[in-house]
């Protein structure tokens, strides 16, 4: 096994949980064949597009966007969530914190409270 291919450990005290919907069978055929094609597994890809999806990743935002709006969804709706984003973006700019820094300071807090501090 690659060093890719290595699986993660959650962090601690994280609690894993299933994410499960159904399909049609052959949806479920193509997808697999497509996976296999690019060489994931259902969980590897499953993952990527959460975190894309958690992250904003700007060409999954897009694709979501395009799909909200075949199904009717209220343009204004998207440029209020495209607005709610970037103003994200600008107080993570402000404060000079990254994702790797947020998570530290939730390790911080979490070993205070395990260790009675809060």
């Amino acid at each position: 096994m690659t060093d890719e291919k290595k699986e993660q450990k959650p962090p601690q005290g994280a609690v894993p949980c299933k994410v499960c919907f159904e399909t049609i069978d052959g949806e479920y055929a193509r997808l697999m064949i497509k996976l296999r094609h690019e060489e994931l597994t259902k969980k590897e890809f499953f993952i990527a597009i959460i975190k894309g999806f958690l992250e904003d990743e700007p060409n999954l935002r897009e694709f979501i966007k395009a799909y909200r709006k075949s199904k009717g969804y209220a343009q204004w709706k998207e440029e209020v969530l495209d607005s709610e984003i970037e103003d994200g973006k600008v107080e993570m700019q402000k404060f000079g914190l990254d994702e790797n820094e947020i998570d530290d300071l939730y390790d911080i807090f979490d070993l205070e409270d395990q260790e009675g501090g809060l």
